[in-house]
């Protein structure tokens, strides 16, 4: 999460030519990536930060999925840039050692994690074992269930309960299920 934070606010002191607070960073790089892909419908994203790290982020997968493509068209596998060859962008994401659940000839995984309590993202590329590429972006959240964490909430996160956590054992279990089904399929 650190890095995503440095890395945009050093993308927005670029193209801004100014230090700007991390909201305004986050905002300024928000109309960026939405001015690119404005196909997509941009209403309902809330980007108070660079790593999505707040309980008023709001994103879709849809949102998610349009910045992945967006990455890995930029960074593709084996190019080359001023004779540098690129890795690609998955390889900028760190592999999850999921063999067990996926299988050791099924695939490699390489994604960002997001988890709170009630909420949980799992966003990256599944590279298949006939090397296809399939980007994916799952969110699964518990919204009444979050309100309510949310609003007990005061000057410090009250403590993860077991409930909470039984909850996000869940929901990483149906990621994983979901990328083991995909990883069969493709």
């Amino acid at each position: 999460n650190l890095t995503a934070e440095l890395v945009g606010l050093v993308a927005s002191l670029n193209s801004a030519n100014a230090r700007l607070p991390i909201p305004k960073s986050a905002s300024l790089m928000t109309q960026w990536i939405s001015g690119l892909h404005p196909q997509l419908d941009w209403n309902g994203f809330s980007n108070i930060n660079h790593s999505g790290l707040s309980r008023k982020a709001r994103y879709s997968a849809s949102h998610l999925a349009c910045i992945l493509q967006h990455a890995f068209a930029l960074y593709p596998k084996g190019s080359t840039n001023g004779g540098v060859h690129s890795r690609g962008f998955e390889d900028l994401l760190p592999r999850l050692n999921w063999e067990e659940e996926l299988g050791p000839k099924a695939t490699t995984v390489a994604a960002k994690s997001g988890t709170m309590s009630y909420a949980d993202g799992l966003v990256g590329i599944l590279r298949t074992s006939r090397n296809d590429a399939l980007g994916f972006a799952i969110l699964v959240t518990d919204f009444e269930e979050r309100e309510i964490y949310d609003s007990q909430m005061l000057t410090l996160p009250p403590p993860h309960s077991k409930k909470a956590l039984d909850w996000t054992e869940r929901a990483k279990s149906f990621e994983k299920a979901l990328l083991k089904q995909w990883s069969t399929l493709h």
